[in-house]
């Protein structure tokens, strides 16, 4: 996959939202490297913030308009955000990770729903 600078905008949210992936932008506040994986497929968010998610997906022309860019860190399990120009690179995570992903989500789902039992 291209580098951030040369992959548009609404290609970068297109990517995000269909899979897992590994970003590596430059921090605004200080120009330190940041290293994220990160999403927006609710295949990888929390069952618990999917309303937030939604709304967040629903709305391509803020990404594209503001080049700021919210997703769900899959490490620090909260919403993170970069701007689109700060990326270096992006890269769709490996099958593995996703499917660990999707079975750590699965798991929690299963728990919430014993627990509203």
């Amino acid at each position: 996959m291209p580098s951030g600078s040369l992959y548009g905008t609404y290609e970068l949210y297109d990517t995000l939202t269909k899979n897992l992936c590994r970003i590596i932008f430059k921090k605004v506040t200080d120009g330190s490297l940041r290293f994220m994986l990160c999403s927006l497929s609710l295949d990888f968010i929390p069952k618990h913030v999917h309303v937030d998610a939604i709304k967040i997906i629903s709305k391509p022309e803020e990404f594209i308009k503001t080049q700021k860019m919210v997703v769900w860190d899959i490490e620090s399990n909260d919403w993170r955000s970069f701007y689109k120009y700060s990326v270096i690179s992006v890269n769709i995570s490996v099958p593995d990770d996703a499917e660990k992903e999707k079975k750590k989500n699965e798991k929690e789902k299963e728990e919430e729903n014993n627990e509203s039992e």
